[in-house]
Protein backbone atom coordinates (compact mmCIF):
# COMPACT_ATOMS: atom_id res chain seq x y z
CA UNK A 1 0.00 0.00 0.00
CA UNK A 2 1.37 3.40 -0.96
CA UNK A 3 -1.24 5.86 0.31
CA UNK A 4 -3.32 5.81 3.47
CA UNK A 5 -6.99 6.73 3.60
CA UNK A 6 -6.11 9.90 5.56
CA UNK A 7 -3.50 10.94 3.00
CA UNK A 8 -6.06 10.58 0.24
CA UNK A 9 -8.46 12.85 2.09
CA UNK A 10 -5.76 15.53 1.92
CA UNK A 11 -4.76 14.73 -1.67
CA UNK A 12 -4.31 17.63 -4.11
CA UNK A 13 -3.33 17.71 -7.77
CA UNK A 14 0.17 18.81 -6.73
CA UNK A 15 0.54 15.89 -4.32
CA UNK A 16 -0.73 13.43 -6.93
CA UNK A 17 1.84 14.76 -9.43
CA UNK A 18 4.55 14.25 -6.79
CA UNK A 19 3.38 10.66 -6.35
CA UNK A 20 3.34 10.06 -10.13
CA UNK A 21 6.86 11.51 -10.38
CA UNK A 22 8.08 8.50 -8.40
CA UNK A 23 7.42 6.45 -11.53
CA UNK A 24 6.05 3.46 -9.63
CA UNK A 25 4.99 0.84 -12.21
CA UNK A 26 1.85 -1.25 -11.96
CA UNK A 27 2.28 -4.03 -9.43
CA UNK A 28 0.34 -6.10 -6.91
CA UNK A 29 -0.69 -2.94 -5.04
CA UNK A 30 -1.13 -0.39 -7.84
CA UNK A 31 -3.05 -0.14 -11.09
CA UNK A 32 -3.51 2.77 -13.52
CA UNK A 33 -6.31 3.26 -16.01
CA UNK A 34 -6.72 6.08 -18.49
CA UNK A 35 -10.48 5.65 -18.21
CA UNK A 36 -13.09 3.10 -17.34
CA UNK A 37 -13.26 0.28 -19.86
CA UNK A 38 -14.38 1.21 -23.39
CA UNK A 39 -16.34 -2.01 -23.47
CA UNK A 40 -20.09 -2.20 -22.91
CA UNK A 41 -21.49 -0.74 -19.69
CA UNK A 42 -22.04 -4.26 -18.35
CA UNK A 43 -18.46 -5.36 -19.08
CA UNK A 44 -17.04 -2.05 -17.83
CA UNK A 45 -18.73 -2.49 -14.45
CA UNK A 46 -17.64 -6.11 -14.22
CA UNK A 47 -14.04 -5.17 -14.93
CA UNK A 48 -14.11 -2.54 -12.18
CA UNK A 49 -15.54 -5.07 -9.72
CA UNK A 50 -12.88 -7.60 -10.69
CA UNK A 51 -10.15 -5.01 -10.11
CA UNK A 52 -11.19 -3.94 -6.61
CA UNK A 53 -12.21 -7.41 -5.38
CA UNK A 54 -8.88 -8.71 -6.69
CA UNK A 55 -7.04 -6.16 -4.56
CA UNK A 56 -9.18 -6.95 -1.51
CA UNK A 57 -8.63 -10.70 -1.91
CA UNK A 58 -4.86 -10.15 -2.09
CA UNK A 59 -3.33 -7.53 0.20
CA UNK A 60 -5.08 -4.31 -0.81
CA UNK A 61 -4.03 -1.62 -3.24
CA UNK A 62 -4.93 1.49 -5.23
CA UNK A 63 -6.66 1.83 -8.57
CA UNK A 64 -6.06 5.28 -10.12
CA UNK A 65 -8.44 6.14 -12.95
CA UNK A 66 -7.59 9.00 -15.32
CA UNK A 67 -3.83 8.40 -15.35
CA UNK A 68 -1.56 6.75 -17.91
CA UNK A 69 1.02 4.15 -16.92
CA UNK A 70 4.60 5.38 -16.39
CA UNK A 71 5.85 3.16 -19.22
CA UNK A 72 5.09 5.79 -21.86
CA UNK A 73 8.02 8.03 -20.93
CA UNK A 74 5.68 10.96 -20.28
CA UNK A 75 6.16 13.52 -17.49
CA UNK A 76 3.58 13.33 -14.67
CA UNK A 77 1.63 16.33 -15.97
CA UNK A 78 1.10 14.59 -19.32
CA UNK A 79 0.13 11.29 -17.71
CA UNK A 80 -2.66 13.05 -15.80
CA UNK A 81 -5.60 12.96 -18.20
CA UNK A 82 -8.63 12.72 -15.94
CA UNK A 83 -12.21 11.73 -16.74
CA UNK A 84 -15.49 13.62 -17.06
CA UNK A 85 -18.19 13.59 -14.38
CA UNK A 86 -15.74 12.52 -11.67
CA UNK A 87 -17.89 12.96 -8.50
CA UNK A 88 -20.95 11.38 -10.16
CA UNK A 89 -18.88 8.47 -11.44
CA UNK A 90 -17.28 7.96 -8.00
CA UNK A 91 -20.71 7.84 -6.35
CA UNK A 92 -21.96 5.38 -8.98
CA UNK A 93 -18.95 3.11 -8.50
CA UNK A 94 -19.31 3.18 -4.71
CA UNK A 95 -22.94 2.09 -5.01
CA UNK A 96 -21.93 -0.60 -7.49
CA UNK A 97 -19.24 -1.96 -5.16
CA UNK A 98 -21.63 -1.91 -2.22
CA UNK A 99 -24.33 -3.87 -4.04
CA UNK A 100 -22.21 -6.23 -6.15
CA UNK A 101 -19.40 -7.49 -3.88
CA UNK A 102 -20.15 -10.02 -1.12
CA UNK A 103 -19.25 -9.38 1.61
CA UNK A 104 -18.73 -5.64 1.29
CA UNK A 105 -15.12 -4.47 1.40
CA UNK A 106 -14.62 -2.55 4.69
CA UNK A 107 -12.80 0.74 4.30
CA UNK A 108 -13.24 0.94 0.50
CA UNK A 109 -13.07 4.60 -0.54
CA UNK A 110 -13.25 6.33 -3.94
CA UNK A 111 -11.81 9.85 -4.02
CA UNK A 112 -12.64 12.16 -6.97
CA UNK A 113 -9.72 14.60 -7.32
CA UNK A 114 -10.28 17.72 -9.42
CA UNK A 115 -7.48 18.45 -11.92
CA UNK A 116 -9.12 21.45 -13.61
CA UNK A 117 -11.22 21.94 -16.74
CA UNK A 118 -14.05 20.01 -15.09
CA UNK A 119 -12.08 16.76 -15.12
CA UNK A 120 -11.18 14.48 -12.24
CA UNK A 121 -8.95 11.56 -11.37
CA UNK A 122 -10.54 8.81 -9.31
CA UNK A 123 -8.33 7.22 -6.66
CA UNK A 124 -9.82 3.96 -5.39
CA UNK A 125 -8.45 2.93 -1.99
CA UNK A 126 -8.86 -0.82 -1.31
CA UNK A 127 -7.54 -1.82 2.15
CA UNK A 128 -6.42 -5.34 3.01
CA UNK A 129 -9.53 -7.19 4.13
CA UNK A 130 -10.19 -9.64 6.92
CA UNK A 131 -13.49 -10.54 5.23
CA UNK A 132 -11.84 -12.43 2.39
CA UNK A 133 -12.76 -13.95 0.05
CA UNK A 134 -14.94 -11.28 -1.58
CA UNK A 135 -17.15 -12.48 -4.43
CA UNK A 136 -18.25 -10.43 -7.44
CA UNK A 137 -22.00 -10.90 -7.86
CA UNK A 138 -23.23 -8.75 -10.73
CA UNK A 139 -25.84 -9.27 -13.43
CA UNK A 140 -25.83 -13.05 -13.11
CA UNK A 141 -22.01 -13.27 -12.87
CA UNK A 142 -20.62 -14.71 -9.64
CA UNK A 143 -16.92 -15.33 -9.19
CA UNK A 144 -13.86 -14.73 -6.98
CA UNK A 145 -10.78 -12.86 -8.23
CA UNK A 146 -7.31 -12.13 -6.89
CA UNK A 147 -4.52 -9.83 -8.02
CA UNK A 148 -1.09 -11.26 -8.82
CA UNK A 149 1.63 -8.76 -9.81
CA UNK A 150 -0.03 -6.68 -12.56
CA UNK A 151 -3.02 -8.83 -13.44
CA UNK A 152 -6.32 -10.13 -12.08
CA UNK A 153 -7.07 -13.86 -12.15
CA UNK A 154 -9.97 -16.07 -11.01
CA UNK A 155 -9.16 -17.51 -7.58
CA UNK A 156 -8.31 -21.18 -7.49
CA UNK A 157 -10.06 -23.52 -5.06
CA UNK A 158 -6.87 -23.57 -2.99
CA UNK A 159 -6.72 -19.75 -2.85
CA UNK A 160 -10.37 -19.52 -1.80
CA UNK A 161 -9.80 -22.11 0.92
CA UNK A 162 -6.68 -20.31 2.16
CA UNK A 163 -8.51 -16.97 2.24
CA UNK A 164 -11.27 -18.49 4.39
CA UNK A 165 -8.78 -20.14 6.74
CA UNK A 166 -6.74 -16.94 7.03
CA UNK A 167 -9.78 -14.87 7.92
CA UNK A 168 -11.18 -17.30 10.48
CA UNK A 169 -7.84 -17.86 12.21
CA UNK A 170 -6.72 -14.21 12.34
CA UNK A 171 -8.63 -13.37 15.52
CA UNK A 172 -7.41 -16.56 17.20
CA UNK A 173 -3.79 -15.70 16.38
CA UNK A 174 -4.21 -12.13 17.63
CA UNK A 175 -5.96 -13.36 20.77
CA UNK A 176 -3.13 -15.83 21.47
CA UNK A 177 -0.58 -13.05 20.99
CA UNK A 178 -2.46 -10.82 23.44
CA UNK A 179 -2.75 -13.58 26.05
CA UNK A 180 0.95 -14.44 25.82
CA UNK A 181 2.01 -10.79 26.16
CA UNK A 182 -0.36 -10.27 29.10
CA UNK A 183 0.99 -13.33 30.91
CA UNK A 184 4.57 -12.08 30.41
CA UNK A 185 3.71 -8.61 31.74
CA UNK A 186 1.92 -9.94 34.82
CA UNK A 187 4.71 -12.40 35.58
CA UNK A 188 7.45 -9.82 35.11
CA UNK A 189 5.90 -6.97 37.09
CA UNK A 190 3.78 -8.74 39.71
CA UNK A 191 2.27 -5.42 40.80
CA UNK A 192 0.67 -5.13 44.22
CA UNK A 193 -1.50 -2.28 42.92
CA UNK A 194 -4.11 -2.26 40.17
CA UNK A 195 -2.45 -2.53 36.76
CA UNK A 196 -4.19 -1.91 33.43
CA UNK A 197 -2.82 -3.59 30.30
CA UNK A 198 -4.10 -2.33 26.94
CA UNK A 199 -3.11 -4.07 23.70
CA UNK A 200 -3.79 -3.46 20.03
CA UNK A 201 -2.89 -6.34 17.68
CA UNK A 202 -3.25 -6.18 13.87
CA UNK A 203 -5.51 -8.89 12.46
CA UNK A 204 -3.67 -8.72 9.14
CA UNK A 205 0.12 -8.81 9.29
CA UNK A 206 1.91 -5.76 7.84
CA UNK A 207 3.47 -6.28 4.40
CA UNK A 208 6.75 -4.97 5.81
CA UNK A 209 7.81 -4.41 9.44
CA UNK A 210 7.06 -0.96 10.80
CA UNK A 211 10.01 1.44 10.83
CA UNK A 212 9.43 2.23 14.50
CA UNK A 213 12.88 3.79 15.03
CA UNK A 214 12.11 6.79 12.85
CA UNK A 215 11.49 10.22 14.35
CA UNK A 216 7.75 10.15 13.72
CA UNK A 217 7.18 7.04 15.82
CA UNK A 218 9.21 8.67 18.61
CA UNK A 219 6.86 11.66 18.46
CA UNK A 220 3.86 9.32 18.56
CA UNK A 221 5.23 7.57 21.64
CA UNK A 222 6.05 10.91 23.28
CA UNK A 223 2.49 12.12 22.72
CA UNK A 224 3.09 15.28 20.67
CA UNK A 225 -0.28 14.80 18.94
CA UNK A 226 -2.17 14.20 22.20
CA UNK A 227 -1.03 17.22 24.21
CA UNK A 228 -3.95 19.08 25.87
CA UNK A 229 -6.56 16.81 24.26
CA UNK A 230 -7.45 14.95 27.47
CA UNK A 231 -8.00 16.42 30.92
CA UNK A 232 -6.57 13.69 33.15
CA UNK A 233 -4.21 11.55 31.07
CA UNK A 234 -2.59 12.09 27.67
CA UNK A 235 0.17 9.44 27.98
CA UNK A 236 2.79 12.07 27.24
CA UNK A 237 6.25 10.60 27.63
CA UNK A 238 9.12 12.61 29.16
CA UNK A 239 11.75 9.88 29.08
CA UNK A 240 13.85 9.00 26.07
CA UNK A 241 12.30 6.10 24.08
CA UNK A 242 14.70 3.23 23.60
CA UNK A 243 14.94 0.41 21.06
CA UNK A 244 13.91 -3.08 22.11
CA UNK A 245 14.25 -6.44 20.41
CA UNK A 246 10.68 -6.00 19.15
CA UNK A 247 10.51 -2.26 18.42
CA UNK A 248 10.65 0.88 20.57
CA UNK A 249 9.44 1.57 24.11
CA UNK A 250 9.30 4.14 26.86
CA UNK A 251 8.94 3.78 30.63
CA UNK A 252 7.72 6.55 32.92
CA UNK A 253 8.65 5.16 36.34
CA UNK A 254 8.88 8.37 38.33
CA UNK A 255 5.26 9.43 37.98
CA UNK A 256 2.54 8.90 40.59
CA UNK A 257 1.02 6.42 38.16
CA UNK A 258 4.01 4.72 36.47
CA UNK A 259 3.41 3.28 33.02
CA UNK A 260 5.28 1.84 30.07
CA UNK A 261 4.43 1.49 26.39
CA UNK A 262 5.92 -0.40 23.46
CA UNK A 263 5.27 -0.08 19.73
CA UNK A 264 6.46 -3.20 17.92
CA UNK A 265 7.55 -3.64 14.31
CA UNK A 266 4.72 -6.15 13.94
CA UNK A 267 2.17 -3.36 14.56
CA UNK A 268 1.45 -4.64 18.08
CA UNK A 269 1.13 -1.84 20.68
CA UNK A 270 1.16 -2.55 24.43
CA UNK A 271 0.49 -0.21 27.36
CA UNK A 272 1.00 -1.21 31.00
CA UNK A 273 -0.37 1.40 33.43
CA UNK A 274 -0.26 1.09 37.22
CA UNK A 275 -2.90 3.35 38.67
CA UNK A 276 -4.69 3.62 41.95
CA UNK A 277 -4.83 6.12 44.78
CA UNK A 278 -5.18 5.68 48.53
CA UNK A 279 -7.24 7.61 51.06
CA UNK A 280 -8.56 7.16 54.58
CA UNK A 281 -12.28 6.94 55.42
CA UNK A 282 -13.70 5.91 58.79
CA UNK A 283 -10.28 4.75 59.86
CA UNK A 284 -9.90 2.43 56.86
CA UNK A 285 -7.64 2.67 53.84
CA UNK A 286 -9.55 2.91 50.54
CA UNK A 287 -8.00 2.00 47.20
CA UNK A 288 -9.66 3.83 44.35
CA UNK A 289 -9.51 5.00 40.74
CA UNK A 290 -10.52 8.47 39.64
CA UNK A 291 -13.37 8.70 37.12
CA UNK A 292 -11.08 10.70 34.84
CA UNK A 293 -8.94 7.61 34.34
CA UNK A 294 -11.12 6.79 31.31
CA UNK A 295 -8.85 9.24 29.45
CA UNK A 296 -6.23 6.48 29.39
CA UNK A 297 -8.33 4.63 26.82
CA UNK A 298 -8.66 7.71 24.62
CA UNK A 299 -4.94 8.49 24.74
CA UNK A 300 -3.97 4.89 23.93
CA UNK A 301 -6.46 4.66 21.04
CA UNK A 302 -5.26 7.99 19.65
CA UNK A 303 -1.71 6.60 19.78
CA UNK A 304 -2.94 3.61 17.76
CA UNK A 305 -4.60 5.89 15.18
CA UNK A 306 -1.38 7.88 14.76
CA UNK A 307 0.72 4.72 14.41
CA UNK A 308 -1.62 3.29 11.76
CA UNK A 309 -1.47 6.56 9.84
CA UNK A 310 2.34 6.70 9.96
CA UNK A 311 2.75 3.05 8.95
CA UNK A 312 0.11 3.06 6.19
CA UNK A 313 -1.00 -0.28 7.65
CA UNK A 314 -4.77 0.38 7.60
CA UNK A 315 -6.02 -3.03 8.73
CA UNK A 316 -8.47 -4.31 11.35
CA UNK A 317 -7.17 -4.43 14.92
CA UNK A 318 -8.09 -6.51 17.94
CA UNK A 319 -8.04 -4.29 21.05
CA UNK A 320 -7.98 -5.86 24.52
CA UNK A 321 -7.97 -4.50 28.08
CA UNK A 322 -7.24 -6.29 31.34
CA UNK A 323 -6.82 -4.96 34.89
CA UNK A 324 -5.23 -6.99 37.67
CA UNK A 325 -5.28 -6.58 41.48
CA UNK A 326 -8.79 -5.12 41.50
CA UNK A 327 -10.32 -6.78 44.56
CA UNK A 328 -11.51 -4.08 46.97
CA UNK A 329 -10.91 -1.33 44.40
CA UNK A 330 -13.47 1.49 44.02
CA UNK A 331 -14.13 4.34 41.60
CA UNK A 332 -14.25 7.89 42.94
CA UNK A 333 -16.49 10.29 41.01
CA UNK A 334 -17.38 13.96 41.08
CA UNK A 335 -21.08 13.08 41.20
CA UNK A 336 -23.23 15.00 43.68
CA UNK A 337 -24.89 11.74 44.68
CA UNK A 338 -21.96 9.46 45.33
CA UNK A 339 -18.24 9.75 45.85
CA UNK A 340 -17.15 6.11 45.87
CA UNK A 341 -18.54 3.07 44.13
CA UNK A 342 -18.95 -0.21 45.92
CA UNK A 343 -15.74 -2.22 46.27
CA UNK A 344 -15.03 -4.55 43.37
CA UNK A 345 -15.29 -8.23 44.35
CA UNK A 346 -12.97 -10.03 41.92
CA UNK A 347 -9.20 -9.89 41.51
CA UNK A 348 -9.27 -8.83 37.86
CA UNK A 349 -11.37 -7.19 35.14
CA UNK A 350 -11.25 -8.52 31.58
CA UNK A 351 -12.95 -6.21 29.09
CA UNK A 352 -14.94 -7.55 26.13
CA UNK A 353 -12.75 -7.62 23.02
CA UNK A 354 -13.18 -4.80 20.52
CA UNK A 355 -12.38 -4.73 16.81
CA UNK A 356 -11.16 -1.55 15.18
CA UNK A 357 -12.35 -1.94 11.60
CA UNK A 358 -10.41 -0.77 8.56
CA UNK A 359 -10.88 2.95 8.02
CA UNK A 360 -12.37 3.47 11.50
CA UNK A 361 -10.94 5.91 14.04
CA UNK A 362 -9.85 3.76 16.98
CA UNK A 363 -10.35 6.68 19.39
CA UNK A 364 -14.10 6.43 18.71
CA UNK A 365 -14.04 3.29 20.92
CA UNK A 366 -13.01 5.30 24.01
CA UNK A 367 -16.57 5.69 25.29
CA UNK A 368 -17.23 1.95 25.02
CA UNK A 369 -14.14 1.03 27.05
CA UNK A 370 -14.99 3.69 29.62
CA UNK A 371 -18.60 2.59 29.90
CA UNK A 372 -17.52 -1.01 30.42
CA UNK A 373 -15.17 0.07 33.21
CA UNK A 374 -18.00 1.87 35.00
CA UNK A 375 -20.38 -1.03 34.38
CA UNK A 376 -17.92 -3.30 36.21
CA UNK A 377 -18.28 -1.07 39.29
CA UNK A 378 -22.06 -0.93 39.10
CA UNK A 379 -22.61 2.34 37.23
CA UNK A 380 -24.88 2.23 34.14
CA UNK A 381 -22.69 4.76 32.36
CA UNK A 382 -19.62 6.95 32.77
CA UNK A 383 -20.06 9.28 35.76
CA UNK A 384 -18.02 12.50 35.67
Amino acid sequence: MYLTSSQLLEMTEEKLLEFLALGIPENSHLDYKISLSNKSDKESKREFLKDISGFANASGGHLIIGVQEPTQGLPPSKRLTGIDNGPETAATLERLASSSIEPRIPGLRIFPLSIGNGRHCLIVHVPPSLGRPHMVSHDGHRSFYIRHTESIFPMSTYEIRQAVLTSTSAEDRARNTAELSLAQILEKNNFSQANLVLQAIPLIKPDTPWDVLNAQFTRILNGDNRRNLFKYETLENYSRPRPTIYGISCANKDWKNPWSCEIRRSGHIILSYKFEQLTQANGKEIRFLHSGNVDIFGAFLMMLDAAIEESGNDVPYLITAYMSKTQGLRIWTDSRHTRFSEAYDDDSIAWPEHIRQTGEAAVSLKAEFGRELFNAFGFPDIVE
